[in-house]
């Protein structure tokens, strides 16, 4: 791993690109009117937040409470329909955005959003619903000035008073992507930044921990929880500047015991896997390019602008060993981009089996002709499209250095946001879980038998959006369970907490959980057994 001071060093030569180029002055109301005058250029800067109010009226928008903020924090007993299964008991926690707007101004993107973390804590034949912002210091700073002061992934400060405001230097952590509970605490992640920690009990914000022990240490989103024996929490650590990546693994009491060897890479990526004697990367053609990395530091470009898609380069999956052997590199033969990993796990031959979601498009991220940017200014229109998503196996084969890939293995399209009971991930999986429908606004649930390509559906129908599915076994049989999942009725202008038999969905859900008021989009949710 590069130590903290190779990482300074490396900021500080890059500013120095910087040096010389003067940024314009733009006032925050000229910076609004840019924006909406001009909707397909490639400004970096916020909307209006009036002009996405009266085009999202105008329009009807059915998914708008997706992407309107919460300001309001509440703890309150939810009005349940139907019947809530008497073996069901824990917390559902969540992140995801919570706060869109700032000083008149409006987020361009979902993924550059303030976090939120919400709660539905089941027990005693009641749910309690709780949601808090997470009040990491970039928030703090930015709700005292009632404007935004940091650039972020995808977005710059709205105004450019001095040189270098938009160095990605200044990205603060966000604390919007995996909530997850580990050793008795309560987590928050955000990509390529420390942890923070909340309180189990009522999930207020403590801050920033480093488990490390080295506070320049940033986590990717993602981590991993395994059950092999005793309990481990296993977190990449990776710095985007120098590529150096190595997976930290941690035992209940938080103590390091095991450390990966240190892999250089060169390609961008997000989620990842463990087993037990492997952790497993997905690297999409992605790569960080040297200009725009250095645009990204004098603050002249972002984050997202710097990363670039290489149509005419393959896929790879780096696999790691736990026993100290070499890495291996090892290439798809087809080009597929991917933001999310279903789970892998080992053969009796030792061969291993790593299922994820992929793409052979590429979704311009930066773009204001992106999904995420359209979705925010209310011009995605529902229909039947499907998303160009596809389930793919591939099997790896480390001692020969092979891969046997299934490009359609389970002829499932137009899914996202898998998940399988946490309980076997590494592990053998008899069924994942997926929301499906359009980008970001999808409406379907689906349960995937990965022995038998059996797919079981539940269509919420027109105006009902779902987010991420989380299984919760059931507290006295540990072969049945349950599928909860948020949803959005724009009828109601209110969000549910669904509650499905984890093995028939088609049969519709078993509870709705309603709520006062809507959700916005949540991302990767945990479910903690009590």
């Amino acid at each position: 791993m590069s130590k903290p001071s190779d990482r300074r060093q490396f900021l500080k030569a890059s500013t120095i690109l910087g040096l010389g180029l003067s940024l314009p002055e733009i006032s925050q109301a000229d910076t609004a009117r840019i924006e909406w005058s001009a909707l397909n250029n490639e400004s970096r800067q916020p909307a209006s937040q009036a002009q996405w109010l009266r085009y999202a009226k105008a329009n009807r928008v059915p998914y708008e409470g997706l992407v309107t903020s919460l300001k309001s924090e509440q703890s309150y007993v939810c009005q349940i329909r139907g019947q809530l299964p008497t073996d069901l008991s824990g917390s559902l926690f969540r992140a995801g955005p919570g706060i869109f707007d700032r000083g008149g101004m409006r987020r361009r993107m979902q993924i550059d959003a303030d976090g939120m973390i919400r709660q539905f804590r089941i027990e005693n034949g009641q749910v309690t619903f709780s949601n808090k912002h997470v009040r990491t210091q970039k928030f703090k700073d930015e709700e005292k000035a009632d404007r935004y002061i940091y650039p972020s992934f995808a977005q710059h400060v709205p105004r450019y008073n001095m040189m270098f405001t938009n160095s990605v230097a200044r990205v603060k952590n966000q604390a919007s992507v995996c909530a997850f509970v580990f050793g008795g605490k309560l987590f928050v992640t955000d990509e390529v930044q420390a942890l923070t920690q909340l309180k189990l009990d009522d999930i207020s914000t403590l801050g920033e921990v480093s488990l490390y022990g080295d506070e320049d240490a940033k986590f990717m989103a993602h981590y991993r929880i395994t059950h092999f024996g005793t309990k481990k929490l296993h977190l990449t650590s990776y710095d985007p500047m120098s590529g150096n990546l190595q997976v930290l693994t941690f035992n209940e009491r938080f103590k390091i015991i095991e450390k990966s060897p240190v892999v250089k890479v060169s390609r961008s990526f997000h989620d990842w896997h463990a087993t037990r004697d492997y952790f497993i990367f997905l690297l999409p053609p992605l790569q960080m390019s040297t200009s725009g990395l250095a645009k990204a530091v004098a603050g002249l470009g972002t984050i997202a602008d710097a990363i670039e898609f290489h149509k005419n380069e393959k896929t790879q999956i780096l696999v790691v060993p736990r026993d100290g052997r070499r890495p291996k590199f090892m290439g798809l033969p087809d080009t597929l981009d991917s933001w999310h990993s279903i789970n892998a796990y080992q053969t009796a031959d030792s061969k291993i089996v790593f299922d994820f979601v992929g793409s052979t498009k590429r979704d311009p991220v930066a773009s204001n002709k992106s999904v995420m940017t359209r979705i925010m200014r209310g011009e995605v229109k529902q229909d039947d499209t499907l998303r160009a998503t596809s389930v793919y196996r591939a099997i790896l084969d480390y001692k020969r250095n092979h891969i046997s890939f299934g490009r359609d293995h389970f002829n499932l399209h137009g899914v996202e946001m898998p998940t399988v009971d946490a309980r076997v991930y590494g592990k053998a999986h008899d069924n994942a879980y997926f929301i499906a429908g359009q980008d970001a606004i999808d409406t379907q649930l689906v349960r995937l038998d990965m022995r038998t390509g059996h797919q079981d559906r539940y269509d919420f129908g027109p105006n009902r959006f779902v987010t991420e599915p989380i299984f919760a076994p059931s507290k006295t049989n540990p072969n049945s369970g349950y599928l909860l999942s948020e949803v959005y009725s724009y009828a109601a202008k209110r969000s549910y907490l669904a509650i499905f038999d984890g093995y028939n969905l088609s049969r519709g859900p078993l509870a709705e959980v309603w709520l006062r008021s809507h959700l916005p989009i949540g991302f990767h949710g945990f479910w903690h057994a009590t």
